[in-house]
């Protein structure tokens, strides 16, 4: 009779086990299928939309706790310049919030893909702080710095020799010659020559001199001019001693034009 008792007791708690493993298992299967629970059929948490970062505001700016947060920004180029540290300044203004901003870039952050200039429009997604008293909104990355793609139609060398007073997008050209000097005010400018590449070569032997002074030259774009690889450029086409001459101010890899 003991062992019969024994044997019942037994019977009694396997059955207990294999209705609470039901329970389980049902309870598995309805948070699986979004009625109850939190995890999907694969034991993961459901997926959740990632946040838009939020667009910057003159509120943001002014709330001590929005430091280190992330934010974009829209505006358009009032200058770019370059510190002695190589890192280079981008005041943004945003006139729908009135605000204006400065985004440094430093060379940890790596090449832009374009360096912008001024009068352009610009969007930035990067950290929020303040410098002195002014705030700063500092990159995420370099695709996070996104510029307008240059965009039209570049002409020769030769051609921009004729259109002095103009902005002009030229290209592709290479190369020819550079130098750095030193101005009587202290400033390491480069002295350069550009000559007709690819397409335009064949018609048009022309060789340009020029410059790209210090606050607008960057390590980058010193580095893609001396590659000797064919490149665009937007330049200032002005009168140096009677003779055209194109103050570049920025280099630009053919494959970033459209």
């Amino acid at each position: 009779m003991r062992l019969n008792s024994a044997r019942g007791r037994s019977y009694v708690l396997a059955a207990a086990v294999l209705a609470l493993a039901g329970l389980y298992f049902a309870n598995r299967q309805d948070a699986g299928s979004g009625l109850s629970g939190s995890l999907r059929r694969d034991g993961l948490p459901p997926a959740t939309a990632t946040a838009p970062t939020p667009k910057l505001t003159a509120a943001h700016i002014v709330d001590p706790g929005n430091a280190g947060l992330t934010f974009r920004l829209e505006g358009r180029v009032r200058y770019v310049r370059m510190t002695q540290q190589g890192i280079m300044i981008i005041q943004l203004q945003d006139q729908d919030e009135d605000i204006t901003v400065d985004v440094p870039v430093f060379p940890s952050v790596g090449c832009l893909p374009v360096k912008p200039v001024r009068g352009e429009m610009l969007r930035v997604t990067g950290n929020l702080g303040m410098y002195f008293g002014r705030p700063q909104l500092r990159p995420l990355s370099a695709s996070h710095v996104a510029p307008p793609t240059p965009r039209g139609n570049p002409v020769s060398v030769a051609a921009a020799a004729e259109r002095v007073g103009e902005t002009l997008l030229v290209g592709p050209v290479t190369l020819v010659s550079s130098e750095f000097f030193e101005s009587r005010a202290g400033l390491r400018h480069l002295r350069l020559t550009l000559g007709d590449a690819g397409a335009n070569a064949p018609r048009s032997a022309a060789q340009v001199a020029g410059i790209m002074f210090e606050g607008e030259q960057t390590a980058c774009e010193v580095a893609r001019l001396r590659s000797k690889e064919p490149v665009l450029a937007t330049v200032k086409v002005g009168l140096y001693q009677g003779v055209p001459s194109l103050s570049v101010l920025r280099v630009i890899p053919v494959d970033a034009w459209q």
